[in-house]
């Protein structure tokens, strides 16, 4: 399963469309779009202001179910009425227990936000899809790309070990999972803003290992079919 973080709605629509395309002629490959630079994922312009919690949380589930017209595009094998459903229960969820039901949000709240939100989503579709393979790509698979790829392995891990936080060590080696790549490719640092953000949204969704018993298990029972047996996520 491909995850195709491009933004479909304007400079990347082209390559965004050859993408899914493929799927009609490489039957085993399913595409995912998840738009993350699109006006609502930044929370700019006509978005800017919408501090109002119940307005925002809204707007966020109309992303997942406006698709394609937001950007977003799911495959044959993903049932997109799960994917609203789950959608529709997590979304209160990360509301109540990451940032305490406040009826108005600040910008940099509604980022983490929509950060956690399409993190979540994403392990729903892949519990969904129950596929082998899994990989996130932006324009070169450097910058939104990796970040994703931290937030998934940092997610799986605390799906694996609720109870125990990152060590240290291994929050290192996560950066450097994310870092690495655009250093030996491009000879150059990982966008600053990208890693700002998610590096923001993560230091959030740490309060989850605060999380009482109950609470986890009613996160995880969101989730249609999740089965962790194991996790090289580091190896």
């Amino acid at each position: 399963m491909l995850f195709n973080l491009q933004d479909k709605q304007f400079a990347s629509k082209a390559r965004s469309l050859v993408i899914e395309q493929a799927e009609l002629t490489h039957p085993n490959l399913h595409v995912v779009s998840i738009p993350k630079d699109t006006n609502f994922y930044n929370q700019q312009k006509e978005f800017f202001d919408l501090q109002d919690a119940g307005l925002f949380m809204k707007a966020l589930y109309d992303q997942v179910q406006g698709a394609p017209i937001t950007g977003f595009h799911f495959p044959k094998n993903v049932d997109i009425e799960k994917v609203k459903h789950f959608s529709q229960k997590i979304i209160p969820f990360i509301h109540e227990k990451f940032f305490a039901k406040n009826s108005q949000l600040l910008r940099k709240d509604r980022l983490d936000f929509i950060e956690i939100f399409y993190g979540f989503l994403i392990l729903e579709i892949i519990f969904l899809s129950k596929v082998d393979f899994v990989s996130f790509t932006c324009k070169d698979a450097l910058d939104i790309g990796s970040m994703n790829t931290l937030q998934f392995f940092t997610m799986l891990r605390f799906f694996k070990n609720p109870k125990e936080p990152l060590s240290d060590e291994d929050q290192d080696r996560l950066l450097q999972v994310a870092l690495v790549p655009a250093f030996i490719q491009r000879c150059r640092m990982t966008s600053y803003s990208r890693l700002e953000r998610m590096l923001s949204a993560m230091t959030t969704f740490e309060e989850a290992y605060d999380f009482s018993d109950s609470d986890i298990n009613k996160l995880f029972s969101f989730f249609a079919e999740k089965k962790i047996e194991d996790i090289n996520w580091l190896d």
